[in-house]
């Protein structure tokens, strides 16, 4: 690129091209390969590029029913580079209201999700947001849209969610106190052996 007429640009001036190239106003779909193709144009490109995009845009993970292995997988293999850079992580899950049955969402899902995350030391507790999507069955009776029940059903998901996210932080944080206490005091963690 050292030849390129792009190169002879001012630095101020190529950044907000990149910017505007690279965000975007609403969250991306977190998964495995979605940097987009400027980000590999060339290795000079790819060194003034990477932070604009995983620090300029929030990522949204989708969890639905039984989505919870595969996405943990993603999180797993997502560079702890990138995964840092990232402001904001929405968790989304669904509530179903449904008249034949109880709002039942994949729970499990949320907390294996969760969980995958906070094994990534590399978040932060204030990057993952919780989001809920209500999905109304079709025929419901009215006192079942009623708002306060929806409204109920959606509070006590959500904060169910965010209180799924803070004991897995919490856990994650205690592991981390752990295995830095262990490694300072090494003869201890011996004798018990």
């Amino acid at each position: 690129m050292d030849g390129s007429s792009f190169n002879n640009i001012p630095a101020e001036i190529r950044n907000e091209i990149f910017r505007l190239a690279l965000t975007t106003s609403g969250p991306i779909e977190l998964r495995r390969g979605n940097e987009p193709g400027l980000i590999q144009t060339c290795r000079q490109i790819r060194q003034e590029t990477q932070s604009v995009f995983w620090t300029g845009n929030a990522f949204v993970i989708d969890i639905t029913e039984g989505s919870g292995g595969r996405i943990a997988k993603l999180i797993a293999a997502i560079d702890p580079v990138k995964l840092s850079q990232i402001p904001t992580i929405v968790l989304r899950s669904r509530l179903m209201i449904a008249a034949s049955r109880l709002p039942l969402t994949p729970v499990d899902d949320v907390e294996i999700v969760v969980d995958a995350l906070a094994a990534r030391d590399v978040v932060a507790k204030e990057q993952v947001k919780m989001d809920v999507v209500l999905e109304f069955q079709e025929d419901l009776p009215p006192h079942i849209r009623s708002e306060l029940y929806v409204q109920t059903r959606f509070q006590l998901r959500k904060a169910w969610c965010e209180w799924l996210w803070l004991c897995a932080y919490s856990n994650g944080a205690l592991k981390r106190q752990s295995r830095i206490w262990h490694a300072s005091h090494p003869s201890i963690s011996q004798r018990r052996e």
